[in-house]
């Protein structure tokens, strides 16, 4: 989202043009059954995307890599990653896609069955009611998540046609579970880093409400990424045909 839910506008998008892969498979936005189209087709078009396509501009994300994540924890923590590798794209799936064309809205639900976020952190200040702090490798893993991701886009006229840009969205997202696993916390005090981290694992879903936003940043890189690709490649009609 911004997310992961992008890389399926590409899917669809691209999924309806013509000059095409071969494996994307084109659909008409006139269909009664364009949604489930653009699901089952991106779905298809998925993995091969994933390993990259240097026509269509995408990096390789099997891992995706990320030099810096800075997260915006709130005031009580700074919280920040690098040489972050990313693991578990492979395990995404799009369950939902909808496009309203009179409203240029889109919304997406996409599912992911693991995802691993593995770098180097630096952690000060408190997660609820326990100070942190250290620096170190880093291991953040999500389990059975859920990205409900909605965006509306603006048009914007080049060499006389329209194409379109992702104005205002909201993602909403719902984990199942969270692993956390800080090295070398307090100094490389073994003890307090493996209390600190046993606590994060026992309170996962109130520990993901204040610093989830690493991972929410991650799926808004690919995001922009992908969608900037995407989005500003083609015109909209040549993009989502009639």
């Amino acid at each position: 989202m911004q997310s992961f839910a992008v890389l399926f506008v590409a899917l669809c998008a691209f999924g309806i043009s013509n000059a095409l892969p071969d494996y994307i498979k084109p659909c008409s936005r006139s269909a009664k059954n364009f949604d489930q189209c653009c699901t089952e087709r991106g779905n298809d078009a998925l993995p091969h995307l994933l390993k990259g396509d240097s026509d269509l501009k995408l990096p390789n994300m099997l891992p995706m890599k990320l030099p810096k994540i800075d997260v915006d924890a709130g005031p009580n923590i700074k919280l920040g990653f690098t040489d972050v590798d990313v693991y578990g794209l492979d395990t995404v799936k799009l369950s939902t896609f909808h496009v309203n064309f009179d409203q240029s809205t889109v919304f997406i639900v996409v599912n992911a069955q693991k995802v691993t976020l593995i770098g180097k952190y630096a952690i000060n200040g408190k997660i609820m009611v326990l100070p942190i702090s250290g620096n170190g490798p880093a291991n953040i893993t999500i389990n059975n998540s859920e990205f409900r991701y909605t965006f509306s886009f603006k048009k914007e006229e080049k060499h006389g046609k329209e194409y379109a840009k992702i104005d205002d969205d909201n993602l909403e997202w719902k984990i199942e579970r969270a692993h956390f696993k800080f090295d070398d916390l307090f100094n490389g005090n073994q003890q307090m880093s493996d209390n600190v981290n046993t606590f994060l694992n026992e309170n996962d879903q109130e520990v993901l409400k204040e610093i989830g936003a690493a991972v929410i940043g991650v799926v808004k890189f690919v995001a922009r990424t992908i969608g900037a690709s995407v989005l500003g490649s083609s015109p909209i009609d040549e993009l989502f045909l009639a």
